[in-house]
This record gives C-alpha cells, structure tokens and sequence, in this order.
C-alpha cells in the first residue's frame, strides 16, 4: 500500500476528517488532499509529525511494517501464578540446602577456630547453593514450569 493509500485509510479509521488532521498539524486542508490524491509528499519532518498525531510509527504511516503494541498488563491470575513459582523457586532452592548452609555460615563467621579446608568448603557450599538457585532452578525448573502453565 502506498503512502497516500495508507495516510487516507488511517485518518479514516481514526475518524478524522482532512480539515481536523490538518489542524492537527497546523497545515492547510489542500495540503492533506495532495498528500492522499499522490500529487504530493510530506517531508521527512512531515511524515514524523503526520504519524505523531495520528498516533501511529513513521514505518507504519509508509506501510512498511504494522504496529503492534504488546499487552503489557499483567492479570490477577498472571500474578498468582507468579506468586506461586516464586515461592515455588524459593523452597526447591533453600529445602536441600537447610543443614549445609548454615554450617557453612557458621564456619566462615568463626573461621579463626577452623582449619583452612573447612572455610574454603564453606565458599564452595555457598558457591554451589548460588550456583543451585540461579541456574538450576531457575533455568532448568521453574522457568519451564511457568511456560507450560501461563495461562493465554
């Protein structure tokens, strides 16, 4: 579709006559009547101000691609779905890690009493329960989980 052909069919669709578009743009009714009859073309500077007031892309206005505005609400039961994961994603994380982690916790705040080897354990325990959380349950559970039961 060609520019005047899509300029005519948005303003049309906005239910906007030549004049108002016209004044949207501080412009002369003729000037919007060449523009959808091809007899002339905007400026570049035009065409930003046609697609500005019609609410619409640049890309759009010369029919390059549609504009397509995401949902970006998110529902209630969106949200306890997520809710849920999260705690979901929490309790798969800290369960295996209830006797390990506060040992090494308690290692590493008392590590003047330890030997070398017991806190750098605690590093690794602490590194591998990181580790656990972010990649995972994260990547591999909870992340599949939340694909397969987001509701449409």
């Amino acid at each position: 579709m060609s520019f005047h052909e899509t300029l005519r069919k948005i303003r049309l669709e906005k239910q906007l006559s030549q004049t108002e578009l016209a004044e949207l743009l501080s412009i002369d009714r003729s000037v919007i009547s060449k523009w959808e009859n091809g007899t002339r073309s905007p400026t570049i500077d035009q065409a930003k101000q046609i697609a500005d007031a019609l609410g619409i892309s640049v890309s759009e206005l010369i029919g390059e691609i549609p504009s397509v505005q995401p949902d970006k609400t998110i529902s209630s039961e969106q949200k306890d779905y997520i809710t849920f994961f999260c705690l979901l994603l929490l309790a798969v994380t800290l369960l295996p890690w209830s006797i390990p982690l506060p040992i090494a916790a308690i290692i590493l705040q008392n590590k003047k009493h330890f030997p070398k080897p017991y806190y750098l354990i605690s590093f690794a325990i602490l590194f591998l329960c990181i580790y656990e959380f972010v990649l995972i349950d994260g990547i591999y559970v909870i992340i599949p989980l939340i694909r397969q039961h987001w509701p449409s």
